[in-house]
């Protein structure tokens, strides 16, 4: 089972009372048990996550639709037609929607029986930490054959792609995928 907790804070990450402790360790009681668990929160600049040597999610306020946004990992669920999604991500300095320091991207995906193409519109000033995406596909029907980025076909080697969790990276900055079945 796919499990995601959204919460307001984690321990150790971020606490401010007993919400945080609950969210701090029941993920991994469910993970011992087989499920895949992911935690979303905000990106607080406390001294634990400055101090962490994990990967630490800086956007983390998406999950609509048929695309989920974990950070750089940006998962694909495919589906048979046209979808959207949204993403909104800022510096978390307090109001940065109205001094135009944002980054808003909307996500178009039309999922056919042997390809899947991916639109990225993007507005906004804010430049965001990271420069490449881990685009990992989630059920797609068949196997990869070729990729194309804004209408530039790459190969499969360029774009690293890891055929055992059909994922591949590629610039932050795309317009368009294109992925192609055999």
């Amino acid at each position: 089972m796919n499990i995601v907790h959204i919460s307001a804070e984690c321990y150790p990450a971020a606490k401010v009372g007993g919400l945080a402790d609950v969210v701090g360790s029941l993920p991994k009681y469910q993970k011992e048990q087989g499920h895949d668990v992911k935690v979303i929160m905000p990106f607080y600049k406390t001294d634990y996550i400055r101090r962490s040597d994990s990967t630490v999610v800086f956007c983390y306020n998406l999950v609509m639709n048929n695309v989920t946004y974990f950070g750089e990992i940006l998962e694909v669920h495919y589906g048979a037609g046209k979808h959207s999604s949204k993403l909104y991500e800022d510096a978390q300095d307090g109001y940065d929607y109205t001094k135009d320091r944002y980054s808003y991207c909307t996500f178009k995906m039309s999922g056919k029986k042997n390809d899947l193409i991916l639109q990225q519109h993007k507005r906004g000033d804010f430049i965001t930490p990271y420069e490449t995406f881990r685009v990992q596909l989630i059920g797609l029907p068949f196997v990869i054959g070729e990729v194309e980025i804004d209408n530039v076909k790459v190969s499969l080697e360029d774009v690293q792609y890891d055929p055992v969790n059909c994922a591949f990276i590629v610039p932050k900055d795309f317009t368009e995928l294109h992925i192609c079945g055999n």
